[in-house]
């Protein structure tokens, strides 16, 4: 068997080949693409660059997926870094809530995470979404963004005695969503319970009055210090000179 070492020794001493637009098309079955980058890919590339993700769709496998292994791929990078010295996850939200098991998931790996994560609302976070950047280390939102909290819905087909057990374990599930909250913010246990039950729509100021947000953008924080917070810059909003 070869060694770790050979193998580092092979692979280095492998000649560059360029690759053509006709090695290309060959490879993809002889289809013709467009393999040149425009602007919305540049911006993309350049956002996973400085660790900004964004959550504008509904909660779903794939966004579970994608900002989790986002999530992780940027702790693996930062090991052994003390959280101060570590460049924040940003994601953008603006989404109307989604699967409530993907977004658990999605809550536990930002929980999990020594590298900081700052939920930033630009739109909207409903439901689900909501619960997702409460959780969030840094809770930031634009001034005129809105916030949904409620009980949600859950289509159930099957046999009224898996009916009935698969509603404790949704019951259960949402008490657990409550006391994230509750941990969260300034809403109680008994508020959330009744309020739940309603649909509770805040604007910006009132979610940060309930401890909902930390920092509204353009009142409270730049919008330089959001997105400019950054270790190893040196710019007067993240170095802190006037």
């Amino acid at each position: 068997m070869a060694k770790k070492k050979d193998i580092v020794e092979i692979v280095d001493e492998q000649p560059e080949v360029e690759v053509t637009p006709e090695m290309l098309q060959q490879m993809n079955g002889g289809i013709v693409e467009n393999f040149s980058y425009g602007l919305a890919e540049m911006i993309c590339m350049n956002d996973i660059e400085n660790r900004i993700f964004y959550l504008d769709d509904e909660v779903s496998p794939y966004i579970f997926r994608e900002v989790t292994m986002f999530i992780i791929k940027a702790n693996i990078q930062d090991a052994g870094l003390p959280p101060e010295d570590r460049l924040p996850i940003k994601i953008i939200i603006n989404s109307p809530g989604g699967s409530v098991l993907d977004g658990v998931g999605l809550i536990d790996a930002i929980k999990s995470s020594a590298t900081p994560v700052f939920g930033i609302v630009v739109g909207y976070a409903y439901s689900m979404a909501l619960n997702v950047l409460i959780n969030c280390d840094f809770r930031i939102s634009t001034s005129n963004s809105s916030f949904l909290l409620h009980d949600g819905s859950t289509g159930l087909f099957d046999s009224s005695t898996k009916f009935r057990d698969t509603m404790k374990f949704y019951d259960k599930l949402d008490e657990r969503l409550d006391r994230m909250i509750a941990a969260r913010t300034k809403l109680t246990m008994k508020e959330l319970e009744d309020r739940k039950r309603q649909e509770n729509f805040w604007f910006s100021d009132e979610a940060k009055d309930l401890g909902i947000i930390d920092a509204i953008i353009g009142e409270d924080i730049s919008i330089e210090e959001v997105f400019c917070f950054s270790p190893s810059c040196d710019c007067e909003e993240c170095s802190g000179d006037s």
